[in-house]
């Protein structure tokens, strides 16, 4: 029995799902919608608006500082999470680019978290540093494009470590559900916080008053609350298992969307960073075919160089542009992300499925020959 557990964690540890094509579209992707949730939405300045008082940051960047530091502090903070995060897009130095991002943009959000404030941005930072040290710049980059060999600087596989990241982040949301008396009985919890948010924060959006006046049903609310603490506890303890842990990823990938649609509540793009756990990498056709794309074009240096600067130079612009202008509207900014984000989830989700399907139907017709 100890052996046989020894040798499913050693498998755990070095399973590696993911292909270097499979990396540099995840980089893609993910630096695309980290740009779209951050660009003009991100705003560290509105924090101006609280006294200092308020400044109580617990050990972090912001603990460096006696009070929040002048607004073109904050600036700066957001131009260089802006040009690390478009060089992360491109590839460019690609290591370094995924790092830095990562550090700039949790040194901005720590700012926020001195207020008290909450957010759910704290994936998008780690997801950046882990993966910087995976490869995921060898193709699809200016860096392979500018190599004159086979880059393989830095190729670890983080699988295993983003796994334990995830689950056991969830586990912890989880597990201070289970000790502040979610499961009790007599209390409804996501019944609460949801007619909270409809009658006094007045948060609603495209199923909220159909699930406050017409699912009244005890039983499927207390069932939800159960659901919750399930799907964010269990996935630690299924960690070692990927295709199990694959249903449990989308799971959580489709429970922000509910959230969202029941009680606007968004995670932006958070359904995408489950992507690495749920696509079928290696035998995906959407895949093929990006690889079949990207192996016809011959990119030219200049123009990649050219491409790369006009985009900083528009992200850059566009962030401040909208941040002047004072744009609101993010709630629905951001849901369309979530939305989007999901949607890429959801096909690589079933895809995968089918995938799976076709395979064991394979080996059932060669069993029965």
């Amino acid at each position: 029995m100890q052996t046989s557990k020894l040798n499913i964690v050693e498998r755990w540890l070095n399973y590696n799902p993911i292909d270097e094509s499979g990396l540099a579209v995840f980089r893609i992707l993910f630096s695309f919608f980290c740009l779209l949730s951050l660009v003009g939405v991100l705003r560290i300045d509105t924090l101006t608006i609280y006294p200092n008082e308020f400044y109580k940051p617990q050990v972090s960047f912001a603990y460096l500082f006696d009070k929040l530091p002048p607004i073109y502090f904050l600036y700066l903070l957001d131009t260089l999470s802006i040009v690390s995060l478009v060089g992360m897009l491109f590839g460019v130095k690609t290591q370094w680019s995924s790092i830095l991002f990562g550090v700039f943009f949790i040194c901005s959000v720590s700012f926020i978290y001195a207020f008290s404030k909450i957010g759910h941005q704290h994936f998008m930072p780690f997801t950046a540093i882990i993966f910087a040290f995976s490869g995921w710049g060898n193709k699809y980059s200016i860096d392979a494009v500018f190599s004159n060999k086979n880059n393989k600087k830095g190729e670890i596989n983080v699988y295993p470590f983003f796994t334990l990241i995830i689950a056991f982040s969830f586990f912890t949301s989880g597990f201070a559900k289970l000790l502040g008396a979610w499961l009790d009985p007599s209390f409804q919890a996501v019944r609460y916080y949801q007619l909270r948010d409809l009658f006094f924060v007045e948060r609603s959006n495209l199923l909220t008053h159909f699930t406050a006046y017409d699912l009244t049903s005890k039983m499927f609310w207390e069932l939800m609350d159960y659901f919750i603490v399930a799907i964010e506890i269990l996935p630690l303890f299924f960690m070692f298992y990927p295709k199990v842990f694959r249903y449990f990823m989308f799971g959580l990938a489709s429970f922000h969307l509910g959230v969202y649609l029941v009680m606007n509540i968004t995670f932006g793009m958070y359904p995408l960073i489950y992507l690495p756990f749920i696509a079928d990498w290696k035998h995906s056709f959407l895949m093929a075919k990006i690889r079949g794309l990207f192996n016809e074009i011959r990119f030219e240096k200049k123009l990649l160089q050219i491409a790369f600067l006009i985009v900083l130079f528009v992200a850059v612009i566009l962030h401040y542009i909208l941040n002047f202008n004072d744009v609101r509207g993010l709630s629905l900014h951001r849901g369309v992300i979530l939305v989007m984000s999901y949607i890429i989830t959801l096909y690589f989700f079933l895809e995968a499925m089918f995938i799976n399907y076709a395979r064991d139907k394979v080996v059932e017709l060669k069993a029965e020959k």
